[in-house]
């Protein structure tokens, strides 16, 4: 239903009061909508009557996913990659975080006022370490093409393969564990390094100056908060040790 809707129109040069500015992504694929248009649909759905506009999120990945492919396509040495596993959640955050803040600047610029902005794109500690265990995952499979980047992961925390896929939650529980509050404390601490400290504050004054235009910034990004009962199930009923910071976005 979402994709019958004409694609949203950009934002103008003086936007009226009353809009919804959705900065999301708005690249349909083959089979589903993308999530910039569902968005305006449960707007329309929910009785908005205004304009809707849509801001294509800016990202530029390529600090984060050059940190991965260190990990990706060569054996490296073990502090070497505990190192890129910081780095690429560090990056991560930055480029969220200044892509973010480079969406309201423009907004403000544009005298945007009276209205309301819904920002769908976030990044947490723990959406990072998702994300990666999806990726060593998929490379325990020595036929896999992350079979390299999981050696390299194991290497860095020395983790069993073997422990890992054991049937046995006695044996598989605590290597999981291990491997779990690894990638966990890694990833909290790429966040809290000072340029995404200092990104965080400028995409603060971003917010600060939007909203003192009379207009309403809403993040709708951020759900992962399942992740550590998934991850204590996995490890046989142990509970992985989180910051308290580690589910912020």
């Amino acid at each position: 239903r979402a994709r019958a809707y004409a694609p949203l129109p950009e934002v103008p040069q003086q936007p009226p009061a009353g809009s919804l500015v959705l900065i999301d992504t708005f690249q349909d694929t083959f089979v589903s909508a993308a999530h910039g248009n569902e968005a305006a649909y449960a707007a329309r759905q929910q009785g908005f009557q205004g304009p809707i506009y849509g801001e294509q999120a800016s990202r530029d990945d390529f600090q984060s996913t050059s940190a991965l492919m260190g990990m990706a396509l060569q054996p490296q040495e073990p502090g070497r990659v505990r190192q890129l596993l910081q780095d690429y959640s560090r990056f991560t955050h930055l480029e969220v975080l200044e892509g973010a803040t480079a969406n309201l600047n423009e907004l403000t610029e544009s005298g945007l006022h009276d209205s309301a902005v819904n920002l769908s794109r976030g990044f947490t500690p723990q959406r990072v370490v998702e994300e990666l265990l999806h990726r060593l995952g998929a490379g325990l499979d020595p036929r896999s093409q992350h079979f390299q980047f999981s050696q390299n992961v194991l290497g860095a925390f020395d983790l069993d393969r073997s422990k890992l896929l054991s049937p046995d939650l006695a044996i598989a529980g605590p290597e999981r564990l291990r491997l779990f509050e690894s990638l966990l404390q890694t990833s909290e601490a790429g966040v809290q390094s000072a340029d995404v400290q200092q990104a965080q504050h400028e995409y603060d004054q971003a917010v600060e100056a939007l909203q003192a235009q009379h207009n309403s910034v809403v993040v709708s990004a951020g759900n992962e908060g399942d992740l550590i009962p998934h991850l204590a199930d996995m490890a046989g009923g142990r509970q992985p040790a989180v910051g308290k910071d580690s589910n912020l976005n």
